[in-house]
């Protein structure tokens, strides 16, 4: 989720907590503190963009790092509000973390919640980044609040549908991609993600035995789009690209990806793509590795959010 979006969650999960709200009231504070505080790995950015895409959503967002985030919080607000209870405090501070953290399991790119026991980004792949009915029901909460206006439970209501129908589009979305593609190839696994650009939509990624299908589904229209297919590459070829160090930061990165392996000039080239995000009908995310003949490695590059955008891992 974006830090707007994140905040209002936190201000009006606050709201829920007092009897007369108040934008500076330390309970609000607390909650809306705790809600973008695990964003703060952004600093991460100075180590440059590698850095930053392979911690973001790490350590910060695991279940320890929101716990030792609400003890520091928390103890500095008690300078600011010496009448209220640490202890207080540092319970709103963890309530709204843990809003950042469910806000962030909602969406495809996932969040690292057992960290450091696992590294794995786990995820529930039902909203976009900026979800504009979350964004609007949180920030129609708050007003409600501010106003006293007594809207909140409605407000409630629709969260629980529109993520119900977010339940049924990954359902229905299943069984609809099951029911185009069986004739086409033998489906192994089926990835659905929530669209970057529409609410209704959702991509899917279908690997099956021999390639791996692209697209998107379109509820609104029940129209189901394929954006591009996949060859698989031979398991030797792959292999060896995998040793690579780019390669290994990559499947770090993302955990749906395809490999072309193809002949240039005086050696070979290895494009790695992650499947997941598209954009303006360009995939975001890439890695390039290039070869001489006897296959050893002469550079390789992270092209991250544009293929001719080049970082070193």
């Amino acid at each position: 989720m974006d830090p707007i979006t994140h905040g209002l969650i936190g201000m009006a999960v606050s709201a829920a907590g007092q009897n007369t709200f108040s934008i500076l009231s330390p309970i609000t504070v607390a909650t809306v503190t705790g809600s973008i505080l695990p964003d703060g790995d952004i600093v991460m950015r100075t180590l440059g963009n590698a850095a930053y895409l392979k911690h973001h959503r790490g350590g910060s967002h695991s279940l320890i790092g929101i716990a030792l985030e609400a003890m520091a919080a928390g103890g500095v607000l008690k300078l600011f509000y010496p009448e209220t209870s640490v202890f207080t405090l540092m319970l709103w501070v963890f309530i709204g973390t843990l809003t950042h953290i469910l806000s962030d399991l909602l969406n495809s790119y996932g969040a690292k919640i057992l960290w450091p026991l696992s590294n794995k980004k786990y995820t529930l792949c039902m909203l976009t980044i900026t979800d504009p009915i979350i964004l609007g029901l949180a920030a129609i909460s708050t007003i409600s609040s501010y106003k006293n206006l007594g809207y909140n439970k409605y407000i409630i209501a629709i969260f629980i549908l529109y993520i119900m129908s977010k339940v049924f589009m990954h359902v229905y979305g299943s069984i609809l991609l099951r029911r185009e593609f069986c004739d086409i190839c033998h489906i192994r696994k089926i990835h659905l993600l929530p669209s970057m650009i529409a609410f209704y939509k959702f991509q899917y990624i279908i690997e099956g035995s021999m390639s791996k299908i692209v697209g998107d589904i379109n509820f609104l229209y029940h129209r189901v789009r394929v954006f591009d297919i996949f060859k698989g590459q031979d398991d030797g070829i792959e292999e060896h690209v995998l040793k690579s160090r780019t390669a290994k930061y990559f499947k770090e990165f993302t955990p749906i990806f395809h490999i072309d392996f193809e002949k240039i000039n005086d050696g070979y080239k290895a494009l790695l793509t992650d499947l997941r995000y598209i954009l303006k009908g360009e995939f975001l995310h890439h890695a390039t590795i290039i070869y001489d003949e006897k296959m050893n490695i002469l550079e390789e590059k992270f092209n991250p959010y544009n293929i001719n955008k080049n970082i070193d891992v």
